[in-house]
């Protein structure tokens, strides 16, 4: 069941998945074009192999949430990791440990969140984050732009975003095609990243190369663990489903037993 909570002036949808006693929270955070219900049962069935209360939520403009009503700007991520996702953990009573679980820009906030909160963090699960733009981050874009005006890429969107489509798209396309995106990097913050770290991308993917890996690898001072899909893109918990829900578990696992 999808919940709502006002943060930051805005109404976000929520779900609150299994309500466990133990530590640590799983969150789950979503990529530019995703929601809730595009995570499909992933969250579920991560939250029941680790027997840890996840908690999966649509950013503002996207899906159950708020429509967007203004352009994004190139902050627009450094103000969901600094500020959005902490007051949504502060209404919503969350004061375990966390384990962020981040899919592409949700992996780019889970890496800022843990940053500027290291002592909240226990670990980091990063599918295909970015900490820069590469040169076939552009070209997946626009590959993107013309599968939204001219293929079926809007159609299938709508089904998980519904009137907020069109807002939530060009919300992301323009913020990423504006002429200060080339400028955007996070690696300056890297350092101070602390929590171990799973890092996931498929071989394959649209978006980035394995250059995201080697910039964390030599800029976070922590463990960092790292699989790299053969036959895979830009969504591995779907594309490798069931080898991904494992190396989360296996992950997850380690990680609570050495506390």
């Amino acid at each position: 069941m999808v919940r709502k909570i006002q943060v930051q002036g805005h109404t976000l949808g929520y779900r609150i998945i299994r309500k466990s006693v133990w530590s640590p929270v799983l969150i789950f955070l979503h990529e530019g074009l995703g929601c809730i219900a595009k995570w499909k049962d992933f969250p579920d069935q991560l939250c029941k192999a680790t027997m840890l209360t996840g908690i999966v939520y649509d950013r503002y403009g996207y899906g159950t949430s708020d429509e967007l009503l203004e352009p994004r700007q190139p902050d627009f991520l450094f103000h969901e990791a600094f500020e959005v996702l902490p007051e949504l953990l502060e209404k919503l009573n969350i004061h375990k440990p966390l384990i962020l679980v981040g899919h592409s820009d949700g992996g780019s906030i889970a890496l800022l969140f843990a940053s500027r909160f290291p002592e909240r963090v226990q670990a980091l699960i990063l599918e295909a984050p970015h900490v820069k733009i590469e040169d076939v981050s552009a070209q997946g874009l626009k590959a993107a732009i013309w599968a939204y005006r001219y293929g079926d890429l809007r159609q299938r969107l709508i089904k998980y975003h519904g009137p907020n489509t069109d807002s939530a798209f060009w919300g992301w396309a323009n913020v990423w095609t504006d002429e200060r995106a080339g400028e955007w990097n996070i690696e300056s913050y890297l350092p101070h990243v602390t929590a171990p770290l799973l890092f996931i991308q498929g071989r394959q993917d649209e978006y980035g190369t394995e250059e995201q890996l080697w910039s964390i690898s030599k800029h976070v001072k922590a463990p960092i663990e790292a699989e790299i899909i053969p036959d895979c893109g830009h969504i591995p918990h779907q594309q490798a489903e069931e080898f991904v829900l494992g190396r989360m578990t296996e992950f997850i696992g380690g990680v609570v037993s050495s506390q």
